[in-house]
């Protein structure tokens, strides 16, 4: 998947508001042409907001937003590449435009 990296670490951001304090869980619904964050918690209810992506691949899983907004954040790049295989497996972002920065971010349980 790749996404624009600025409005993918801005949505990131504003959604992980709403995700509940003891696990700051956010998931990330990917459809071949967009992707659907959302979180959830009973004291500050829920959250929703999409962004377009190019993806081959359609995959829901979910992330610590602190560790996804952290690896965001540390990339100097116009766009950023998704690597994952299954909702369990870890994911690596990079930059598109440069080599120089890999992260890797093991998904949390989806439920």
């Amino acid at each position: 998947m790749s996404a624009a990296a600025a409005a993918f670490l801005t949505v990131v951001r504003r959604v992980s508001l709403f995700s509940d304090p003891s696990t700051a869980r956010i998931q990330l619904a990917i459809d071949h042409d967009s992707m659907e964050l959302s979180a959830h918690s009973e004291e500050y209810g829920d959250a929703r907001e999409e962004i377009p992506v190019t993806s081959s691949d359609a995959i829901t899983l979910a992330f610590n937003a602190g560790y996804l907004t952290d690896a965001l954040s540390s990339m100097d790049s116009e766009h950023v590449r998704v690597e994952m295989k299954d909702p369990l497996a870890a994911a690596v972002l990079r930059p598109t435009d440069r080599g120089d920065t890999t992260h890797l971010i093991m998904p949390m349980r989806l439920g």
